[in-house]
């Protein structure tokens, strides 16, 4: 009497029938432990290099962008001032009222460059914007190096309000200045703003 034929798997697949049969077995297993781990899913950071935030069309030559850092272009002439758009993305912990912890890494050296950062959120209902929390480099001290700092701040995320995103400008008032971006970050934190 002939084998009988597998209404899927062709008849040149025979040995690997016992196999498919247990890979279908362990299947439910592996979904339900992805599931488990989806649910007990922790707050992410948000984290960017400098160099990934979307620039002003017209920037010329007043900006580099090399190794994860944005900074005013050395060959930049006169007072410089930059513009750049993070945008931020829906990641667990982003949900409501939040406080978070925004670091960000920079280098300002001196009286002569900044680095300002404000977190907005662009409004669906009007096209306008919320200033929302703001971080500036001139508010720690100089320094040649590039310096770690970070605050805390109270967020009410509602993306389906509109996009969040954060606008940086790096500005150079004198030929010393070397102001520089090389990571912005947030993450839920429980702290006091």
């Amino acid at each position: 009497m002939p084998a009988a034929v597998h209404p899927v798997l062709p008849d040149a697949c025979v040995p690997c029938r016992p196999a498919a049969r247990r890979r279908s077995r362990l299947h439910p297993l592996l979904l339900g432990l992805i599931t488990l781990a989806g649910g007990a899913a922790q707050a992410a950071t948000w984290s960017l290099p400098g160099s990934a935030g979307i620039f002003e069309p017209d920037i010329g030559n007043r900006l580099t962008m090399t190794d994860g850092i944005a900074a005013v272009s050395d060959g930049a002439v006169g007072v410089v001032s930059t513009y750049l758009r993070y945008p931020v993305t829906a990641l667990a912990g982003f949900k409501g009222n939040k406080t978070m912890r925004w670091r960000v890494r920079f280098r300002d050296n001196g009286t002569e460059g900044f680095v300002r950062l404000t977190l907005r959120q662009y409004r669906a209902s009007d096209g306008g914007t919320t200033s929302i929390a703001s971080f500036d480099s001139d508010d720690h001290d100089a320094n040649n190096l590039f310096q770690l700092q970070s605050r805390c701040i109270s967020v009410n995320w509602d993306f389906a309000a509109g996009p969040y995103y954060i606008h940086a400008q790096l500005a150079r008032s004198g030929a010393n200045g070397r102001p520089a971006l090389a990571i912005v970050e947030l993450t839920p934190e429980s702290c006091t703003p």
